[in-house]
């Protein structure tokens, strides 16, 4: 699977999720390193940016877009060698705080770079560790909408293709998700199902295009989603709800391990 995490998704785009256990970013014979902690780094927030490492931007960690991530190999006893710059440049991304907590030689990790209000942000998740039941996928979602004018938590919904959002579409494990909060892994079994976010508390069906980030005071409407979930039995993948790059329309992307 290719780098990126997602394609720009406007209304009616399509992401199959699968795996994503990405290997291309790593260079070859470094993937299998057990010595090491694989840490996926998500560019969810709307500036590009290079992820360096011991103070060079390594191979595949330079200009990640917004939508994009990279993988990087770090040793458990360094986290700190890690780095966000401003693209094409050794100074750290204006307004990160980047400070990984103890990470574990041969585990995956997402960082997940996100805005509050204007400031970028950093949220670190251990990858998998979630065993789905049989046949079933195992899904979370974080909440990286926090930009200014973010529209607050938000509730998951899968809606069967040509459905609409309703009270019984809402997936319990994926409500009420706060900005910078990651949900408990759930499992998806039915293939090509719609995913839908909502303001937390929508009770009524709405249209999924109806939310811009100059509503946040309304009520009901939806955000855009993923079109299209491919079930792969087994897989762990992430769905990360992003503010808009421009415009009103809010973004989702998938990303795995590494």
């Amino acid at each position: 699977m290719i780098r990126k995490l997602g394609t720009l998704m406007v209304l009616m785009a399509t992401i199959a999720i699968g795996a994503c256990t990405d290997k291309q970013d790593l260079p070859t014979g470094l993937n299998v390193d057990v010595t090491k902690a694989r840490v996926r780094i998500a560019n969810a927030t709307t500036t590009p940016f290079d992820v360096a490492l011991n103070g060079s931007t390594f191979l595949g960690g330079g200009n990640i877009g917004v939508g994009n991530s990279a993988c990087a190999l770090l040793d458990p006893a360094n986290p700190s060698a890690l780095s966000i710059f401003s693209v094409g440049t050794t100074t750290p991304l204006p307004g990160l705080t980047l400070t990984l907590p103890a990470l574990t030689a041969n585990k995956d990790y997402q960082v997940i770079i996100y805005p509050v209000g204007t400031t970028p942000t950093a949220a670190t998740f251990e990858h998998g560790g979630y065993t789905p039941a049989a046949g079933a996928m195992g899904i979370r979602v974080f909440n990286g909408a926090g930009a200014t004018g973010n529209v607050g938590a938000v509730d998951t919904h899968f809606i069967p293709t040509g459905g609409t959002v309703s009270t019984t579409t809402k997936v319990a494990a994926g409500s009420n998700i706060a900005v910078g909060a990651m949900s408990p892994y759930f499992d998806i079994t039915t293939p090509n199902n719609l995913v839908r976010f909502t303001r937390t508390g929508v009770t009524t069906a709405v249209s999924y295009n109806s939310i811009t980030t100059t509503g946040a005071t309304s009520t009901s409407g939806a955000f855009t989603g993923v079109n299209g979930v491919t079930i792969i039995p087994g897989a762990n993948s992430t769905i990360i709800l992003a503010s808009p790059a421009s415009g009103t329309t809010h973004r989702a992307y998938m990303i795995g391990g590494c």
